[in-house]
């Protein structure tokens, strides 16, 4: 039977039971809210990985050295240190290094991390495309354009490089918009003469240059700025970690203090930001910026155009007045309508226009000149100066003004073929003395020696030895002897001029161009004249056949012909024959 406190008793171990059922299924759930929270905190903080690889080349081996540069990574690593970055810095790194840094920097990001480039050193615009120039760049020949990208890291290349790691988010920031180092190098152009061309990135970019398109980058703002950093990384240092900031807010302020800065001291240097991020970007979380989003669809990613007035203001009258001091004097055209295409309506606009037209007109003239000089150079009958030892001068006939307004289209010269190219620089070489045979047309070793020599007493260096439209153009505007007179064993050089050697009474000029006396010369030539005899007669000897005999016909002597002698096996006649003919011995 059961008693009062055996139930009780039961019931009291049945309710203690219930709740240490409960009491663990509360503590699983808690070690599970830990667990998630765990690995929740894990994905965020993996997910905003942050990774920065900064290059900074002061020590070029072919190009002029930099002053700012490895200051200006030096900073930027310390202020993405505190902005939490794990920064990868590269110094003075040759092409090799260059991109094993960049191999590795692009292994390391994955999808959720974000990416920060920095590079300051040189950097080239050639084509429409933009070059990062490594330490051991060579130094181009004339005109090797080629030589340049295949030894340059190639801006647009880098960037999908980072872009296909799947990062949410690739910053970068060149310092690179300097004057174009190869203009100094005492070859033809290499690219534009400064700064850096536009770029259309792909989403998820967010490209900053340190100074507009074809725009000069300072480094100081005079003698006595002693700073580490250049002007633009100075200013971007101090805008990097404000707290809430938005990276597209850093840079327009940065542009907005920098061009404020260069305008101080006369310079235009306004720094131009390509936006293609998805959502703002903020490097140091903080207060909310005081703006606040309104809409709610993001619009359309667009380039920001630098040297675009907004509103016209008397700071902007200022730059534009600064914008058109630096292009009123040049004589490229492509400055002067970029000053018509950020100020159309500006107030120096049709003075630049009628620049624009002067120029245009110009260009016409010498073109057309070309194109009579070409015409003279590839004539059927080509007029060979009498005197080679005398230089021709090529003068082009002059144009009158013309008087109708010149159009806007430029028209092209035709090219010349290849044989045309050949006969013009044969004759240039010709008229400058480098004495390259009778032009004819066609390209040989003479040719060659001719050009060789030009080339050595021009001091210049040549990709090849071969004829161009651009050697040919460099010839034309010669107008002086380039190759020194060479005369003759028989001449003399005199007062410019081959003269021809004169000996003393009773000597004769050989053609060695030496004097001997006339009875020496006598027996020389007698001599001469005994050896070539015996040559004659050995030769006659060796041409003459051997064992001739004569055939006499039988009952008519006058058809008697001369043959060769047969061997001596053959000499007697077959019987049949004996009657027929008889040998002659």
């Amino acid at each position: 039977m059961f008693t009062k406190h055996t139930i009780r008793g039961s019931i009291n171990r049945s309710h203690r039971r219930a709740l240490g059922k409960s009491e663990i299924v509360r503590h699983i759930a808690v070690f599970l809210t830990l667990l998630c929270s765990i690995v929740v905190g894990t994905c965020s903080a993996q997910a905003e990985r942050r990774l920065a690889l900064l290059i900074g080349i002061n020590e070029y081996d072919h190009l002029p050295r930099l002053e700012k540069a490895v200051g200006d990574v030096n900073a930027m690593e310390r202020k993405l240190k505190g902005l939490g970055f794990d920064v990868t810095k590269v110094i003075n790194p040759d092409r090799r290094t260059f991109n094993i840094a960049l191999g590795r920097f692009a292994a390391r990001l994955g999808p959720g991390n974000l990416a920060f480039l920095h590079f300051s050193g040189h950097g080239v615009e050639i084509d429409g495309d933009n070059f990062l120039l490594p330490r051991d760049i060579p130094k181009p020949e004339s005109g090797q354009r080629d030589t340049v990208k295949y030894e340059a890291i190639g801006l647009r290349r880098l960037i999908s490089q980072l872009t296909s790691t799947g990062a949410r988010a690739r910053v970068f920031v060149i310092d690179a918009c300097r004057d174009n180092p190869f203009e100094q190098s005492g070859v033809r152009s290499i690219g534009s003469s400064r700064g850096l061309a536009r770029v259309e990135a792909p989403a998820g970019n967010f490209i900053m240059y340190s100074a507009g398109y074809r725009q000069r980058a300072l480094d100081t703002l005079g003698p006595d700025d002693t700073a580490e950093t250049s002007v633009y990384t100075r200013v971007l240092l101090n805008k990097l970690d404000k707290p809430g900031a938005t990276l597209a807010s850093i840079a327009r302020d940065v542009r907005k203090e920098v061009q404020a800065m260069s305008q101080n001291i006369g310079h235009v240097q306004r720094p131009a930001y390509y936006d293609e991020l998805s959502s703002p970007l903020v490097l140091k979380p903080g207060a909310a910026e005081t703006a606040p989003v309104t809409s709610a669809v993001t619009p359309a990613p667009q380039v920001i155009q630098t040297l675009v007035p907004q509103v016209p203001t008397a700071n902007d009258k200022q730059i534009e007045l600064l914008y058109w001091n630096e292009v009123r004097d040049s004589k490229d055209i492509a400055a002067l309508q970029s000053y018509v295409t950020q100020y159309p309506t500006g107030s120096f606009a049709p003075l630049a226009k009628i620049r624009i037209a002067n120029l245009r007109k110009e260009k016409r003239r010498q073109q057309a000149a070309q194109r009579q000089k070409v015409a003279a150079l590839t004539s059927t009958d080509p007029v060979i100066p009498t005197d080679e030892n005398r230089a021709i001068a090529v003068v082009p006939t002059e144009e009158p003004e013309p008087t109708a307004p010149a159009p806007v289209s430029t028209p092209a010269v035709p090219e010349l073929s290849v044989r045309d190219i050949v006969l013009g620089v044969q004759k240039q070489l010709l008229r400058l003395g480098c004495n390259p045979g009778r032009p004819d047309g066609a390209w040989g070793p003479r040719s060659r020696r001719a050009l060789q020599s030009y080339a050595r007493h021009r001091k210049v260096r040549l990709a090849a030895l071969e004829p161009s439209q651009e050697l040919l153009n460099e010839l034309n505007e010669l107008n002086a002897r380039v190759c020194p007179i060479q005369c003759g064993p028989r001449h003399t050089l005199s007062k410019g001029r081959c003269v021809r050697k004169t000996c003393g009474r009773g000597e004769v000029l050989t053609s060695r161009g030496n004097c001997v006396v006339r009875a020496e010369r006598t027996r020389v030539k007698k001599q001469r004249e005994r050896v070539r005899t015996k040559r004659r007669a050995r030769v006659e000897r060796r041409r003459k056949p051997r064992g001739q005999a004569r055939i006499r016909v039988l009952g008519d002597p006058s058809l008697s012909i001369g043959v060769r002698r047969p061997s001596r096996k053959r000499r007697v006649c077959a019987d049949r024959e004996r009657a027929l003919c008889e040998w002659d011995h």
